[in-house]
């Protein structure tokens, strides 16, 4: 349990995601993302946030490294091998926020200047989730409800 415990401990996050599998309990945490979407509301774009985010010295360098999903599946992945699963990066449904045409940008920067074009697809992607009850960062957290 070191090892997980280091890795919890250094994650610095106030979002805190529980995992409870058998009798163990365990706590995953995302900063960044936590941090995006607990501002991504109201009046703020998505581009505003995330750009504030990674000024922040919240996010990666490249903040499409955590809008894709995988650090957060990987520590999912990691709690749930801890617990005696035996799961892989390919069990854990993951999707993306990285719009599709900026997965393939050139540069973080490159990223960060064509995200805002993105916007009103983000805001209507939360809009949607909200209507159906499903706000949730990505489907790589919603594994914790399966698992």
């Amino acid at each position: 349990m070191k090892l997980l415990s280091g890795l919890v401990s250094q994650s610095l996050a106030p979002y805190e995601v529980s995992l409870k599998l058998e009798t163990r309990c365990c706590a995953l945490k995302a900063f960044s993302v936590s941090y995006i979407f607990n501002n991504f509301k109201g009046t703020r774009s998505f581009s505003e946030v995330v750009s504030e985010a990674k000024q922040a010295g919240y996010t990666e360098p490249d903040p499409r490294d955590d809008l894709s999903g995988t650090d957060v599946a990987r520590k999912v992945i990691i709690l749930a091998r801890e617990s005696g699963l035996k799961l892989e990066l390919l069990d854990t449904p993951v999707q993306s926020l990285v719009p599709e045409p900026l997965r393939a940008a050139a540069s973080a920067e490159e990223f960060t200047q064509q995200l805002p074009q993105y916007n009103k697809d983000l805001a209507k992607q939360l809009q949607d989730a909200e209507d159906v009850g499903e706000v949730g960062i990505s489907n790589a957290l919603q594994l914790i409800r399966h698992v």
